[in-house]
């Protein structure tokens, strides 16, 4: 087939918005639209060209992408999905113009597989490509992120992030030579929070928490990840005796040797508390105080402490009785 345009003035035109109509012939070089049509010989056969890429992805607990390279010269894309065992049902017919596609209506914990074919439409009926190889995936809830607070009132907080599509979370713990023991099932999806209290003293925990949902009467639970360790908070600190020696005012207490050390704090008469020492060894448990005065009367208390990951986390204490140096 051959063609020539006429480039002569009132042969095409276009239209601007802001200047009105113009003559193809007056720009430069001259020009001239045309149209062209084409028809099918429909007495040969049409062949249908599949995609030949298509691919399958999670994308969250309730979405899995489909992606697929675009065919030449089809009419659009035909969706087909099943689960295991199952049969394949039409999900979606896509347009010419698409290549992907994403599945809002599945469940996490169940495997969804997908194939799609290429169509063309050709007088009024649908000729088919083949099918594409088939893809799958499988979605599934969050993995929570979990923290740890520990209270010098000897009770240890875990927290963690809200899972969408979660219907609860179960949290777990284990100490350092232990095994991963369930602590409590949370049943309400907007709680995002657990106070441990049946600990002891000076101990290393780890925690960890699985969100859950319900998925045709069974239960699907997401991964998880350790909190990392943790050691409790000491416990109760009293101090066992002051006494006078040659040396100053010496205390003993009884030691709590998994803490990290202790804090000694002392008041002169009826003055504040201050300061007056760091003892970085859980094992001690004396301690003179050279920096008294005879006559004087001091108090005393002890604080037990735990290095922790986010910082130092002190015991509670018992303060002493009034002694007087001597």
């Amino acid at each position: 087939m051959e063609f020539q345009a006429g480039l002569e003035a009132d042969q095409s035109f276009c239209y601007h918005e802001k200047n009105g109509w113009s003559d193809f012939s007056k720009t430069s070089p001259s020009a001239c639209a045309r149209i062209k049509a084409h028809t099918r010989t429909l007495s040969n056969a049409v062949n249908v060209t599949r995609p030949a890429s298509f691919q399958a992805a999670a994308r969250a607990y309730n979405q899995i992408s489909l992606t697929w390279s675009k065919a030449a010269g089809v009419s659009g894309y035909q969706i087909y999905r099943r689960t295991s065992g199952g049969e394949y049902q039409k999900v979606e017919t896509a347009s010419w113009s698409d290549t992907s596609w994403t599945d809002t209506k599945v469940q996490p914990g169940i495997t969804y597989t997908y194939k799609i074919r290429a169509y063309s439409m050709v007088n009024g009926t649908a000729k088919y490509s083949d099918y594409t190889a088939e893809a799958a995936a499988k979605t599934m809830l969050a993995t929570p992120s979990v923290s740890v607070k520990v209270s010098s009132g000897l009770y240890n907080t875990v927290n963690w992030n809200k899972i969408s599509g979660a219907a609860g979370y179960v949290v777990y713990r284990k100490t350092s030579s232990g095994k991963w023991t369930k602590l409590a099932n949370i049943k309400k999806a907007a709680t995002t929070s657990y106070k441990d209290k049946k600990i002891k003293s000076a101990t290393v925990y780890e925690y960890t928490v699985r969100a859950y949902c319900t998925v045709d009467k069974k239960t699907v639970a997401s991964s998880y990840k350790s909190s990392g360790k943790y050691k409790s908070a000491p416990s109760r600190q009293t101090v066992s005796s002051v006494s006078n020696t040659k040396k100053g005012l010496k205390l003993k207490w009884k030691a709590q040797k998994k803490c990290d050390g202790y804090y000694i704090y002392k008041k002169t008469g009826s003055g504040k508390y201050k300061l007056a020492a760091t003892i970085k060894k859980g094992k001690t448990s004396t301690w003179t105080d050279k920096k008294v005065k005879k006559g004087k009367k001091y108090r005393y208390y002890v604080r037990a402490y735990v290095k922790e990951p986010n910082g130092v986390v002190k015991g509670k204490y018992k303060a002493s009785a009034a002694v007087t140096r001597k």
